[in-house]
């Protein structure tokens, strides 16, 4: 299952909606990638349940040398994530 944000992006993918020719190249890359999976299912999810990923990505945007994490979690994720939780239970 790979969840994404965008609504128009995953109805593209999905092949429920035509994709707008500034996001084309990028259908058509995620689509030929996932025919080398068995089964691939896109689904939504609202962004505000997707702060996790949004995370990652700031982080790997800002990021020019190669990071790996071992054992323990980086701080912004561990906050991210004890943020996410918090919440859910409110």
């Amino acid at each position: 299952v790979l969840e994404g944000d965008s609504l128009n992006i995953v109805h593209s993918l999905s092949g429920n909606s035509h994709t707008t020719s500034t996001s084309a190249a990028l259908i058509y890359g995620m689509l030929i990638t996932s025919f080398e999976f068995r089964n691939v299912l896109f689904s939504h999810v609202h962004r505000n349940d997707n702060i996790l990923a949004h995370q990652l990505v700031k982080q790997a945007l800002g990021n020019f040398d190669f990071s790996i994490w071992i054992e323990e979690s980086p701080c912004f994720l561990v906050q991210t994530l004890l943020h996410d939780v918090s919440t859910a239970f409110n």
